[in-house]
């Protein structure tokens, strides 16, 4: 998972300059497609090594931030100058949220499927 933080932490420092190069909707729209394009790499090629997984990540991982940047930007520049308090908050929030969400479902057991309607001792009658 080191590919990823390293990017997350580098990728700070970049992307007010991609901002103000390519301005906001394009920046979202760069972010997009590096998680789609991460997503890609990562179906098509990760069975073949731990690179490509990497590159997947580092892909996806790049994207996010962008996205992640533009979105609360965008949150923020709609908000009136006295509600930039609350603004702050709800983006914070949704972020957490939308965390909290991901690990959930994440660490969520997958469900075994029903054996036909048979009880545990598998003796044929029905449950």
């Amino acid at each position: 998972m080191l590919p990823p933080v390293v990017v997350l932490i580098a990728g700070g420092a970049l992307i007010g300059p991609l901002r103000k190069c390519v301005g906001f909707d394009k920046a979202a729209w760069l972010g997009a497609g590096s998680v789609v394009c991460g997503l890609a790499v990562h179906a098509l090629l990760g069975r073949f090594g731990y690179v490509w997984v990497a590159l997947a990540l580092v892909l996806v991982a790049a994207g996010m931030r962008v996205v992640g940047v533009v979105a609360g930007t965008n949150v923020m520049r709609g908000l009136s100058a006295n509600r930039t308090t609350i603004g702050a908050a709800l983006v914070d929030t949704s972020s957490e949220v939308a965390t909290g969400v991901g690990i959930a479902g994440a660490l969520r057991p997958p469900r075994a499927p029903d054996a036909a309607g048979l009880d545990d001792d598998d003796d044929g009658a029905a449950a």
